[in-house]
């Protein structure tokens, strides 16, 4: 199976993360950017919207969409499940990566999308740092639970769709003084459990690497 993408992106990287968690980073290979670049022939073959990332599957068929691909190779891959048994905790676990891919990134995105593509939106950015993200981590944080993790004391799917986001937080923070974590004691509280693992420090030393790729492409 071939993973492509970059790990700046938080749907590729949470299947890094999720693989990682499974001790079975070794059962994909990882070719980066589509041949040809973005928006190839090959690109749109393997991913009909020309997004990333994609999962090349051993027939030549392609899957899409990050959490479905987190999903399949936790069903396919060895290694501890990330799908909690209980039906409930199987939901939260899931309902967490799809309030931050359907609430948080689209807000997210007007922030990330400035500082990694120099994007100008300046309403758009307002209204991601005073409603956008503040009303959806707090829906966020209602299927969080005590912790360690965001599902009791193991890693689930939806610690691996939650950790790479807080990558973009950070340059949110640091690009204009939103610090997502001061308000919010739920989501602050699983970030202290688990951002010292080797997990996450993982996670932020490939995003941060990818970040600093970019950034030196767009330079040239």
């Amino acid at each position: 199976m071939k993973l492509y993408g970059s790990s700046v992106s938080p749907f590729y990287e949470r299947c890094l993360i999720a693989l990682e968690m499974k001790n079975a980073l070794d059962a994909v290979q990882y070719p980066g950017f589509p041949p040809g670049g973005m928006k190839s022939d090959a690109h749109f073959k393997g991913h009909p919207y020309g997004k990333i990332p994609y999962l090349e599957l051993d027939d030549d068929t392609c899957l899409i969409e990050g959490q479905v691909i987190m999903e399949y190779l936790d069903g396919v891959v060895g290694g501890p499940t990330l799908t909690p048994a209980d039906p409930y905790d199987r939901a939260r676990a899931s309902l967490i990566g799809r309030i931050v891919d359907t609430y948080i990134f689209p807000h997210q995105g007007k922030l990330s999308g400035n500082v990694i593509f120099g994007y100008q939106d300046p309403e758009g950015e307002q209204n991601a740092i005073e409603k956008g993200i503040p009303d959806a981590i707090k829906a966020l944080e209602r299927y969080i639970g005590d912790g360690p993790n965001v599902i009791g004391d193991s890693w689930s799917t939806g610690d691996a769709a939650l950790i790479p986001y807080m990558f973009h937080a950070q340059l949110a923070k640091d690009a204009f003084g939103f610090d997502v974590l001061a308000d919010h004691k739920v989501l602050a509280a699983w970030w202290g459990n688990v951002q010292d693992t080797a997990i996450v420090q993982n996670c932020m030393a490939r995003m941060q690497k990818s970040f600093e790729y970019l950034q030196a492409a767009m330079a040239d």
